[in-house]
C-alpha cells in the first residue's frame, strides 16, 4: 500500500537522480541522442547558450520518467495540483465530439486520464509500434485506475499507420466518440504514397520541418472543431518534485465561412504548431520531440562544403558500437572518425559544454 511519503520519496528519488546524472557518462545510446538533441536546439533556437543544453536534458528526460508515474499518482489526494482543466468542456465532449489536439509537453499522458475520469469516450491516434506497446500498456493502466475511481473507461487506440485509420477515425465520431491526437508526433492519418499529399512545411524556430495535416483536413471533412490542450509542469525553482500540472485550452480551431479543406487544413495546422513553438521556445525542458525533431527538418540538399573541424563548438562526439564519429551540428552530417580524434574531439566537447556544470 502507497503511503503520501513514499509516493513523495519516489518522486524525489527521480528528480535527484536525473539532476546529478553525468552526461558524459553515459551509455552509448544516451550519448547519440545528447549529440543530436545538442544539434537541434543548435538549429532550431540558435540564441540558447550551449551550456544550458545539459540541464535543458536532464530536466526534459526528469519529466519523461514524471510523466509515466503522474498517471499512476494521480487518484492519489495531495500528490498533484492540477489546475486550468476545464471541467465543463469535458463534460461537453460526451455530447459533442470534436478532435482534441494536444502535444508530448509536461505530464502529457495525463489528459488521457482526465478525460476517462471525465466519462468522455475517447479515441487515441497512435503510430509505430514501439509507442503502440507503450499505450496498450497505459491503457491498462488507465482501466485499473478507472476501477478504483468507480469510473468506466472508453478508450481505444487508432493505429495511424493501417490503410483504414482514416475511415475507423470516421467512425469513431459517428459514434460519439472524441478522437485524441498528439499532433507533433506527426502522426499521420494516410498511409504509403498519399502520405506525401499531406505533408506540409511549417517555420519552426529557425527552421522549416514537414509535418502532416490529416488531421486538421479530417476536421474539415467530418465538420468537428479542434480544440488544442497544452500541458505544463509549473514546478518549483529547483524542480524537485514536479507535482503542479497547469493545462492551456487554446483557442478552438474552425473553418471560416467557405474557406476550402486545403486552406483551413493548412492554416489549423501551422497555428497549431505555432503554439507549440511558442511555448519550448519558453519551456524548452518540458518539450519530448527534441530528441527526435530533426526526422522531420528540411535540410538544405545541396552538399556542404567540407566542415572546419577547428571550429570546435560546431561538433558533438558519439559512440556508435565500435566506432567513433563526429556530429556537424549545423549539418547534421556524421562522419566516423579514428579514436585518437575522437578523444581530442570529446574533451574539447565536454569543456564547450559542460565547462560550468557540476555534478555529483
Amino acid at each position: 500500500m502507497k503511503t503520501l511519503d513514499s509516493i513523495l520519496a519516489q518522486r524525489r528519488h527521480i528528480i535527484q537522480s536525473y539532476q546529478t546524472f553525468d552526461i558524459r557518462r553515459a551509455s552509448q545510446r544516451i550519448e547519440r541522442q545528447f549529440a543530436f538533441f545538442s544539434a537541434n536546439l543548435h538549429n532550431i533556437v540558435p540564441l540558447l547558450p550551449k551550456k544550458a543544453y545539459p540541464e535543458i536534458f536532464r530536466k526534459l528526460h526528469a519529466n519523461r520518467r514524471l510523466s509515466f508515474i503522474d498517471v499512476e499518482h494521480a487518484p492519489y489526494e495531495h500528490i498533484l495540483t492540477i489546475s486550468g482543466w476545464d471541467n465543463l468542456w469535458a463534460a461537453r465532449l460526451r455530447h459533442c465530439p470534436a478532435i482534441v489536439c494536444t502535444y508530448h509537453t509536461g505530464s502529457y499522458r495525463l489528459i488521457n486520464y482526465l478525460l476517462a475520469r471525465a466519462g468522455v469516450p475517447f479515441s487515441l491516434l497512435v503510430a509505430n509500434g514501439a509507442y503502440r506497446q507503450e499505450q496498450r500498456a497505459m491503457q491498462a493502466l488507465y482501466a485499473a485506475l478507472a476501477q478504483q475511481a468507480g469510473i468506466t473507461l472508453d478508450m481505444e487506440l487508432i493505429d495511424a499507420e493501417q490503410p483504414q485509420a482514416l475511415i475507423r477515425m470516421a467512425r469513431a465520431t459517428k459514434q460519439g466518440r472524441s478522437l485524441l491526437v498528439y499532433i507533433d508526433g506527426n502522426t499521420g492519418t494516410t498511409v504509403a504514397g498519399e502520405a506525401c499529399r499531406n505533408l506540409l512545411q511549417v517555420d519552426f524556430g529557425l527552421q522549416r520541418m514537414a509535418v502532416r495535416k490529416g488531421m486538421a483536413a479530417l476536421a474539415h471533412r467530418l465538420g468537428l472543431p479542434i480544440h488544442p490542450v497544452l500541458c505544463e509542469r509549473t514546478p518549483d525553482k529547483h524542480f524537485r518534485y514536479g507535482h503542479s500540472i497547469a493545462y492551456h485550452h487554446l483557442p478552438s480551431l474552425l473553418p471560416l465561412p467557405n474557406e476550402a479543406q486545403h486552406d483551413f487544413a493548412d492554416r489549423a495546422t501551422r497555428t497549431l504548431y505555432a503554439q507549440l513553438a511558442t511555448f519550448v521556445a519558453r519551456q524548452p525542458e518540458q518539450w519530448e520531440g527534441w530528441l527526435n525533431i530533426h526526422n522531420q527538418l528540411i535540410l538544405d540538399p545541396e552538399p556542404h562544403p567540407a566542415p572546419d573541424l577547428d571550429d570546435l563548438h560546431l561538433w558533438a562526439t558519439y559512440r556508435a558500437g565500435n566506432r567513433a564519429c563526429l556530429l556537424h551540428l549545423p549539418s547534421y552530417c556524421t562522419y566516423p572518425v579514428p579514436w585518437k580524434l575522437y578523444r581530442q574531439y570529446w574533451g574539447s566537447y565536454n569543456i564547450h559544454f559542460f565547462s560550468d556544470i557540476h555534478t555529483s
